[in-house]
């Protein structure tokens, strides 16, 4: 399948939320730990930059896949001194059904495209469930406080062969 990339506007708060409920239940098999109507009132408030997660900084961007016409995954970032790094992937969630297809792998690329215009190279993401594999073959490390960071994230716009 193709995918478009595009960048999420306010009135898209209610797909990132559902899809984050769906993802988080499939991948951990547990609900989500927000309401939907508190993760709706989190993600608006992160688009807003009215919510900043820790350390965070005003620069932040949320870009969505559509694929078939619906929103299929998103994947959000922001610059950060979380650590003393430049960036951080603050969240992505994929449908079940349109994983292991590259789309996660575009999105995080996607991302770096955006970090690149900030010249942020440093950065962090917070892992669960199974999910550091998926950022360990992007090129991630563990750190010492139990994250996994890119010491050059815009590595991944230039892939070794």
């Amino acid at each position: 399948m193709d995918y478009t990339i595009t960048e999420a506007k306010l009135n898209d708060v209610p797909s990132i939320v559902e899809i984050t409920l769906q993802s988080f239940q499939d991948a951990f098999n547990k609900p989500f730990y927000l309401t939907r109507e508190d993760a709706v009132h989190r993600w608006t408030a992160y688009m807003r930059k009215e919510h900043h997660p820790q350390k965070a900084k005003d620069p932040r961007i949320v870009y969505l896949a559509i694929g078939d016409g619906k929103t299929v995954g998103f994947v959000a970032g922001h610059l950060t001194e979380r650590f003393d790094l430049e960036g951080e992937l603050q969240s992505i969630y994929i449908l079940p059904e349109h994983q292991r297809q590259g789309l996660g792998t575009q999105l995080v690329i996607t991302l770096a495209k955006w970090f690149k215009k900030w010249d942020a190279k440093a950065v962090c993401v917070d892992h669960k469930g199974g999910s550091e594999g998926f950022y360990i073959k992007l090129g991630a490390q563990p750190n010492e406080h139990g994250w996994l960071v890119w010491d050059n994230f815009l590595d991944l716009l230039n892939p070794k062969e």
